[in-house]
């Protein structure tokens, strides 16, 4: 069997286990940049991505639902480019949505790769298991990796049927990769985990006792209660508790929220909670399957390193097609 290779890029405040496979682990050097890596103007980046970002994505995207084989509706975008270099397949984070990353489609798009992506189901344009549009709730996190799993093969599969595969996965999106990387080994030629979710941090209650309080509201019924200290959307931006270092970017994002009350995904429930725990076990429990693991710290970011400045992004950008190139080379080769 061919081996798998991944790289896991983490930001400081982030707590990873993930490390009993690590063939190289290593700060990122801020001072290598990429022959490729050409970032958008972050003082002027909203007017940056309108004309010119967002026109290229339009140019190419393709809007649609495919239906699970459980019957839920899941919104997915594609951006297939003629003689590209493979397809990567981005998976958002808790509370997000596809379009969120639009900066990172691009850059990947010119890098040369297809790129597709999906609203995780009860984010974005997919269906949910609430009427409440600010909750995040979900009843087996392995659903969302067997959602992946037919959005690989029911729509990405038969638009690049030779086509290399690789994931891009950000903190719950991370994890979801991570547990793909795991069962689904023969699928993915490359993974890239940005602030992947490997362990559930609540600063208080421990964990533990989270995942009691989260286990005794299931046990109630109030499973589908938001968790203690989470909320509907109240269109307040949080850039200042520290989620992202760039405020131009974040309030890009932040504003696509405000505007759509399908973006405005905000808070989890005990029953997401419980399973998200559970998740992070199994993940950890299960990383031997995964092989030739890059770990690189980012320090002086925040957990959207991807909303970093661009002086940080630059190195970012460089370190993931620097190791896209690695895995080119290994798949002319035959060893991946």
């Amino acid at each position: 069997m061919k081996n798998l290779i991944f790289i896991v890029l983490i930001a400081p405040i982030i707590l990873l286990t993930f490390c009993n496979t690590l063939e190289v682990e290593y700060q990122i050097d801020y001072s290598f940049v990429h022959p490729e890596v050409a970032l958008v103007d972050e003082g002027n980046y909203s007017q940056e991505m309108q004309e010119k970002v967002e026109p290229f994505l339009h140019s190419l995207e393709e809007n649609n639902i495919f239906e699970t084989d459980d019957g839920t509706d899941i919104h997915y975008q594609t951006f297939m480019q003629e003689n590209d270099k493979g397809t990567i397949i981005i998976v958002h984070g808790f509370s997000e949505f596809a379009e969120k990353f639009d900066e990172v489609t691009y850059y990947f798009l010119k890098e040369g790769y297809s790129v597709a992506r999906m609203d995780n189901r009860g984010h974005g344009y997919s269906d949910r298991e609430t009427s409440d549009l600010s909750k995040v709730t979900i009843t087996d996190f392995s659903t969302y990796v067997d959602d992946l799993h037919q959005f690989i093969h029911k729509i990405v599969r038969t638009a690049r049927p030779d086509s290399p595969l690789f994931l891009y996965g950000h903190s719950m999106g991370g994890g979801i990769s991570a547990m793909y990387l795991e069962n689904y080994p023969k699928d993915i030629k490359a993974g890239i985990l940005s602030s992947p979710m490997m362990k559930i941090e609540l600063g208080f209650p421990p964990e533990w006792l989270g995942a009691f309080f989260a286990g005794s509201a299931k046990l109630f019924g109030a499973g589908d209660n938001y968790v203690i200290g989470h909320t509907p959307f109240d269109g307040i931006s949080l850039y200042r508790e520290g989620s992202a270092i760039s405020e131009a970017r974040y309030q890009y994002g932040f504003e696509k929220r405000v505007d759509n009350p399908l973006f405005q995904t905000w808070g989890a429930t005990y029953d997401w909670l419980n399973q998200a725990i559970k998740a992070t076990k199994t993940i950890v429990k299960n990383a031997d399957k995964a092989t030739m693991v890059d770990l690189v710290f980012c320090p002086g970011t925040e957990h959207e390193i991807y909303n970093s400045s661009n002086e940080l992004l630059t190195a970012y950008y460089s370190t993931i097609f620097k190791f896209l190139d690695v895995a080119q080379e290994k798949i002319s080769q035959g060893s991946l």
